[in-house]
């Protein structure tokens, strides 16, 4: 994806979604971990000759169900564990 779909995707998206979901305020956009992963991503299709969208497809499925056994199994209770000095990394890396 370059970056005129990016932007593309973001601009339609940012209108649907405050009036399908209810929550105007969301933050529609690409951000630093999300944008390295993809590069990330990307490098490992060509290194393995596999197109990159069908690779993306699947990753979002399989993280998709990774999440939902997240839930089901209330994993988010790891937060716990979690170090100051590792919020403070997630933190700069998004904003």
């Amino acid at each position: 994806m370059g970056a005129t779909e990016t932007l593309l995707a973001t601009a339609a998206l940012g209108m649907l979604y405050p009036l399908l979901c209810g929550q105007p305020l969301t933050i529609m956009g690409a951000t630093g971990p999300i944008a390295s992963y993809i590069i990330a991503l990307k490098r490992l299709g060509d290194a393995v000759g596999v197109k990159f969208l069908p690779l993306y497809a699947w990753s979002g499925i399989f993280l998709s169900g990774y999440m939902f056994l997240a839930a089901m199994f209330s994993l988010s209770n790891a937060i716990k564990k979690v170090t100051r000095f590792t919020e403070e990394l997630f933190s700069v890396l998004i904003s």
